[in-house]
């Protein structure tokens, strides 16, 4: 994954009650720890560099906690028109909560190998206008996840920070590389930062285990 602090230490209480009391928008660059991308588990992943036949994502799995169940209503109730009662949610088994937590696992692991399909799909256009890497931002926690442009480097050796619209989506080319090496990163008691990098020669995907490139001037603000 990228750099992370969260729910369970110190740091990530410390931040909390400073958010409270002072208002600060995130906790201080030394709370947070790299940990590997926890989708793909590994900080280089590779990609194929032309798409083979394009993966199946699985439907979204019922939440074991759907479909409570209404108590009958008498006669009276009927006649002038109360609101059926619901009644008390049952809990799921430990095997509906197995079975939904697979389910779950294996439609997010498709995702990721979709967005690889993806970005497979790209290299032959990305080589033909001189790209040879991009590098993007991306950050997430509670509930809410984003990525950022920052730079790209081209065949020659110049290094662009700033494109304009020349047919290439590299916002799009990011957030797929994103879902690629980390899946969801929008839901839980965390922060994280992270920067990565697609290579058009080797055909990876590289997250970023440099702390002064991660929260470096490139950097968003931290606040």
């Amino acid at each position: 994954m990228p750099y992370l602090v969260g729910e369970g230490s110190p740091e990530w209480d410390l931040y909390l009650e400073q958010a409270e009391s002072e208002g600060i928008e995130a906790p201080a660059i030394s709370a947070f720890e790299y940990v590997e991308p926890w989708r793909a588990k590994t900080s280089v992943l590779s990609f194929p560099d032309t798409p083979g036949p394009e993966p199946i994502i699985p439907a979204q799995p019922q939440s074991p906690y759907v479909g409570r169940p209404v108590a009958p209503q008498g006669f009276f109730a009927r006649l002038f028109g109360r609101r059926p009662t619901l009644a008390p949610a049952p809990q799921p088994s430990p095997e509906q909560w197995q079975d939904w937590r697979s389910k779950f696992e294996e439609r997010e692991d498709a995702s990721a190998k979709h967005a690889l399909w993806q970005i497979s799909g790209l290299v032959a256009k990305f080589r033909a206008a001189g790209v040879k890497r991009v590098i993007g931002a991306y950050d997430g926690g509670g509930d809410e996840s984003f990525t950022h442009f920052r730079s790209v480097e081209m065949n020659d050796g110049r290094v662009i920070s700033e494109v304009g619209n020349g047919g290439l989506d590299y916002s799009a080319l990011i957030d797929e590389a994103a879902s690629a090496i980390m899946g969801r990163f929008d839901a839980g008691e965390f922060m994280l930062r992270g920067v990565l990098t697609i290579d058009f020669d080797a055909c990876t995907i590289t997250d970023e285990k440099n702390a002064d490139v991660v929260f470096g001037p490139s950097a968003e603000d931290l606040g």
